[in-house]
């Protein structure tokens, strides 16, 4: 969840107004807060250096869920994937397509000298405020426990689904390079011959106060998610003594490919989808806005301008650029022999990772830096899911049942996620949790005092729940 995030709030195709009536659902909301803080407590910390968390972590992870879902583990059929784990909840019904919903129980880590600035402790859990605090809370243990807590509950109340629905949680989405337990999964119900109506993933929720130009509430959901790709720019120089330095070290050189790639970004584009999406938000924007965006045709160059000089907008017109980590030097009279940075891509569907490459080369065109391909986590954009499924029609109806007087719309996912691997069994893949985010949430995505709402979570799982009664297609 990455990140998640991906609140790419300007782009959406459609909209639809709120009109139904909540429903409301027994839901034990005090247990299911429990039960994320028991959850948040596991340090399931994936490090980019390995393939899933700690495996003791996980037998007592795997311990907790057993104790606290007896229905789910009685019932359902369980299996375990190298980085994976998967239930099956089989239908009444052969003849209907199966759904899938996902959630990951790795979390990222959290930075030492970050952890005084949380306002209780990371991995406490802590239940206070109203809220469920820590790493994890958000993305994505809150998805997770919301899915286990919905199943349990309707297992408890003799609820049988029509059709087959599916329980996919990854173990290694924040970055594990030996596996992809999402992956794992997604072949293994392929080799069986499973085909999808939808699939359900992290993603975002509903957005208060984030949307620019908009006063209603956003229910942002993601039917495609942007491409990744991380490269090395590395320099070596002869080293020696600091007191006879060169007219530029290695961290010199290093330094100028990144201004250089910092200055110059990748091009902004408001066409195809992005151009339909901004389109369809028109009739809710000020009058001023509305009519520019009408008028593309002319205005386009100034509505792409505004859109890309906003750091909240501008990942939803173009690849973003971001220098992640750097190295070198090993004492402070001493020339370095090298130095080594990373910088990051998130690819928009509009690129592929060739024209990224391309424009590196081109934009610091120095044949001292070397630069490597991290192949192993790179990957395109996904596909785009349709606006028009029953999957999506679900989505916003159940939307529409608990938030009043929100927009419902689809949106490009900034982060990566699990969600991707899951194209390979259905064409409609979904990411959007039901949870109120304003803006300083946004920040808490692998950042400090991450926290999900107790009422959120109440409301999330009731979300659920209504999802997986109202299947049938």
């Amino acid at each position: 969840m990455k990140t998640c995030f991906e609140l790419s709030v300007i782009f959406s195709f459609f909209i639809c107004l709120t009109t139904s009536a909540s429903t409301l659902e027994n839901v034990d909301i005090e247990l299911a807060s429990n039960h994320l803080s028991q959850a948040v407590q596991f340090q399931s910390i994936t490090f980019d250096d390995s393939s899933i968390f700690d495996q003791k972590v996980l037998v007592k992870l795997n311990h907790f869920l057993k104790n606290s879902y007896p229905h789910v583990h009685s019932q359902l059929k369980r299996e375990e994937f190298p980085s994976g784990i998967l239930y099956t909840w089989v239908g009444k019904n052969p003849q209907l397509k199966p759904v899938l919903f996902a959630a990951h129980l790795d979390v990222v880590p959290v930075e030492k000298n970050s952890e005084l600035d949380w306002k209780y402790p990371p991995f406490s859990g802590k239940i206070a405020e109203g809220f469920i605090w820590g790493r994890g809370a958000l993305d994505d243990k809150g998805a997770a426990i919301t899915i286990f807590e919905a199943v349990e509950t309707l297992l408890t109340e003799g609820f049988a689904p029509e059709q087959t629905i599916y329980m996919a949680f990854g173990l290694d989405e924040e970055g594990g390079k030996l596996h992809d337990g999402a992956q794992q999964i997604s072949e293994a119900l392929s080799a069986r011959g499973v085909s999808l109506d939808y699939v359900l993933d992290e993603g975002s929720g509903i957005t208060d106060g984030i949307v620019p130009d908009l006063n209603k509430k956003v229910a942002l959901i993601g039917i495609t998610e942007k491409g990744y790709l991380t490269i090395e720019l590395s320099v070596h120089a002869p080293p020696g003594h600091s007191s006879m330095p060169p007219k530029q070290t290695a961290i010199g050189i290093l330094s100028s490919a990144i201004e250089k790639l910092e200055t110059n970004q990748m091009p902004a584009q408001l066409n195809g989808t992005a151009r339909k999406a901004i389109e369809s938000l028109a009739v809710e924007m000020p009058t001023l806005k509305k009519w520019a965006i009408s008028n593309l045709w002319l205005l386009s160059p100034l509505v792409v301008s505004e859109l890309k000089n906003n750091p909240t907008t501008a990942p939803t017109v173009r690849t973003t650029t971001a220098v992640t980590m750097i190295s070198g030097g090993t004492k402070d009279n001493v020339l370095p022999s090298e130095a080594k940075a990373s910088v990051n891509f998130r690819v928009s569907p509009h690129d592929h990772i060739k024209d990224v490459l391309a424009h590196v080369q081109k934009v610091i065109s120095d044949e001292r830096v070397v630069v490597k391909v991290h192949e192993e986590s790179a990957h395109e954009a996904s596909p785009v899911s349709s606006t028009d499924s029953h999957g999506f029609d679900l989505l916003k109806e159940t939307i529409h049942t608990y938030f009043k007087n929100t927009i419902v719309a689809p949106s490009i996912t900034l982060a990566a996620t699990d969600a991707r691997h899951y194209y390979l069994i259905s064409k409609d893949v979904y990411r959007f949790y039901p949870s109120i985010l304003k803006k300083d949430d946004l920040a808490r995505y692998h950042g400090v005092n991450e926290r999900l709402g107790v009422e959120d979570l109440g409301t999330a799982i009731r979300f659920y729940k209504t999802l997986m009664k109202n299947n049938k297609s």
